[in-house]
């Protein structure tokens, strides 16, 4: 998988600081705001940007129900 994908060069210790800090802003969010911007994240080009997107839908994860699921799949 190495160089398949475009990357920023962050590293995962940095970034799950930086999702430590967003998780704490979206404590007031609904599970379709935190879909949404999961799927915004997972739109963008760089591997960063996806595995946050993962990072999002894993932390909310006891909160989704079977129709995220054929989205997710999607």
């Amino acid at each position: 998988m190495k160089n398949h994908f475009e990357f920023y060069g962050v590293k995962s210790p940095p970034r799950k600081i930086v999702l430590k800090e967003v998780k704490a802003h979206l404590k007031g969010f609904d599970n379709e705001a935190i879909f949404v911007i999961a799927e915004e994240l997972w739109a963008q080009h760089k591997r960063e940007s996806q595995y946050l997107a993962f990072d999002l839908l894993n932390y909310k994860k006891k909160y989704w129900d079977k129709s995220y699921l054929t989205r997710i799949e999607n």
